[in-house]
């Protein structure tokens, strides 16, 4: 029931995305005449340059490991970072300060109340864990991976007897629950009307930043093309698939494979190719940003 009613809610927010986003591309989303993508500050962080370390300082090697993407995940602020799971990992119930969203990158995760039933959630599955709920996080594939983000920090781990409640409920959405929309009948993403071989799900949209939202935004084989934003903040994490990129800024394209994240504040622009098995990219934004085929 709980992946049923997230699948529904899913579709409705997709709805309400779309509509809030188009009602403010005009004003937020850049002209492409005489516009330099180059004062942005833009930011690349290749998974194969990534440096890992202890999830939970406390549990030490026999924890997961986890490297941060943007940001420091022991400080306040926002983070994203990616964590690996050994096979048959099972942690004690437990709850955390902050908030968090996870994408299952590789293998099967399990995330929830210690008496639920078991969900096992594979790549591109999504699921958020509120602050202060008791929970516990499995896993068992031979190799586990997730991508995890907070709007602000530190990540703590904390025992169950600091739990506390909150308005907030969490969410575990299967991939096959995810509910996908056509890159070219979504208006402020397609704006020159062309577009083909992308497509759209809307995740999450902030309840105190209406302009803070999280997608997946799926290319094809073979796609080529632009990404461009507006002003904001924009980040971008493979979740599936591989990419030739190349930020405005840069001279000569890059291969990121999954995990990688690339981003920038400001207006940017980001030329990407899709490898031969397509791409799908999370973006966490409060930048209108559309799609572009060359």
């Amino acid at each position: 029931m709980k992946h049923l009613i997230a699948t529904a809610a899913l579709a409705l927010l997709t709805a309400s995305c779309a509509e809030q986003t188009s009602q403010q591309e005009t004003k937020d989303t850049p002209s492409t005449e005489a516009i330099s993508y180059n004062e942005a500050t833009y930011e690349l962080m290749l998974a194969t340059d990534v440096s890992w370390g202890a999830l939970n300082p406390a549990r030490g090697e026999n924890g997961p490991r986890a490297t941060n993407l943007w940001g420091d995940r022991t400080k306040e602020g926002p983070s994203g970072m990616l964590v690996k799971f050994k096979e048959g990992f099972a942690s004690p119930p437990h709850i955390h300060d902050a908030t968090y969203r996870a994408i299952v990158l590789d293998g099967e995760i399990h995330n929830a109340d210690k008496d639920a039933r078991e969900l096992w959630m594979p790549d591109g599955s999504f699921w958020t864990q509120p602050s202060g709920e008791t929970h516990i996080t499995a896993a068992r594939a031979a190799t586990n991976m997730a991508f995890v983000e907070i709007d602000n920090g530190p990540y703590v781990v904390k025992p169950v007897e600091e739990a506390f409640e909150t308005t907030e409920r969490p969410i575990n959405v299967h991939d096959t629950n995810v509910v996908w929309l056509d890159g070219k009948d979504i208006n402020w993403l397609n704006k020159t009307g062309t577009l083909e071989g992308a497509s759209v799900a809307a995740l999450w949209q902030s309840q105190t930043n209406k302009k803070h939202k999280g997608f997946y935004l799926r290319l094809a084989p073979g796609f080529t093309g632009n990404i461009t934003t507006g002003e904001g903040d924009f980040k971008a994490v493979i979740v599936s698939g591989d990419a030739s990129y190349k930020a405005a800024t840069a001279t000569t394209p890059v291969t990121t494979m999954l995990g990688s994240y690339f981003g920038a504040t400001g207006v940017s622009q980001h030329q990407i190719t899709a490898g031969a098995q397509g791409v799908i990219l999370y973006i966490n934004t409060t930048a209108s940003f559309t799609a572009q085929n060359k």
